[in-house]
């Protein structure tokens, strides 16, 4: 009798998940999409190097890597700092991440491109690709597995 109440929870969170990553994915892709009309300013690298990130997966222990790009700009005669380089996943293989911290050296001078309504808002890397897609399309399946188990619990 206990399972009955459970399953339709289950689903729900199912389904709750999914929402969530579509908000989200939604969000990050409309500003990788919009990121190419942003303004323009010039900007300096202030530090450079790969973080390590120790994640746990079936028991086993797997190491993330993350590029940690972090550069100072001036808008407007006011400065800021950021730390986004685009609107992708940060956590990378060791090759990838050592290769965006490479192509962003300290010291470096680099093109920030600040949302014109957030100022502080700003990324290196332009627009948006095919990964921005990949938390949307995993929220619409999430959505329609919670709502298919659902349907097929009730429809019993």
């Amino acid at each position: 009798m206990r399972k009955h109440y459970l399953f339709p929870i289950f689903a729900g969170l199912i389904m709750l998940m999914g929402v969530s990553l579509l908000a989200v994915g939604f969000i990050e892709f409309n500003h990788a999409r919009d990121s190419v009309n942003w303004l323009e300013t010039t900007g300096k690298i202030i530090q450079s190097h790969v973080s390590q990130k120790s994640v746990s997966r079936d028991q086993h222990e797997q190491l993330m890597y993350i590029p940690q790009i972090r550069y100072e700009y001036t808008f407007e005669g006011r400065i800021y700092q950021s730390d986004r380089v685009n609107f992708l996943p940060q956590s990378t293989t060791q090759v990838d991440a050592e290769a965006v911290s490479q192509r962003y050296p300290v010291g470096k001078i680099v093109t920030v491109y600040c949302n014109p309504d957030n100022l502080q808002l700003a990324v290196l890397e332009v627009g948006a690709s095919q990964q921005n897609y990949e938390p949307l399309i995993l929220g619409v399946f999430l959505l329609v597995l919670g709502s298919f188990l659902l349907r097929k619990h009730y429809k019993k």
